[in-house]
Formats: C-alpha cells, structure tokens, sequence
C-alpha cells in the first residue's frame, strides 16, 4: 500500500515504474491511498496503470491486522 508521501512513487513518470509492473505481474496488488492522493493533489489519472485505489490507508490496514495480517514498516 502507497500512503502519506511515498504517493508520489507510484505516478505514472515515476522510475519505479517498471519495477512495480514486474511486481503487478507477479501477482502482487499495488493498493493507492485517496485520502494520500487528495493531499498530494493527484487523481487516478496521475497514478500508473494497474493501481487499485481504497479510500483510507489506515482503515485498510486496521482491518487487516484485525485479520491477523502484519504491518511491517520500513
């Protein structure tokens, strides 16, 4: 998941473009967050292809944990 300010990693002039699309086809799911998005002021039209946009970073995780998934933070 992309949040706060690493948004801007994941626009579609990005360099990390082509490593993220190997990951995409990989399988991994590259999730955006809006409410990251509308204060960095972009729109899906900004972000690369293939991003699944969720509305709050923090609520997606909030329900993973309870989940019993893992947040690891760099």
């Amino acid at each position: 998941m992309f949040n706060g300010p690493v948004i801007l990693a994941v626009t579609a002039t990005s360099g990390l473009v082509p490593d993220l699309s190997m990951l995409r086809t990989r399988g991994v799911l590259l999730l955006a967050c809006n409410n990251s998005m509308v204060a960095a002021s972009l729109s899906g039209t900004d972000l690369m292809p293939g991003l699944t946009v969720i509305p709050a970073g923090i609520s997606h995780l909030v329900r993973r944990q309870h989940d019993g998934w893992a947040y690891v933070r760099p």
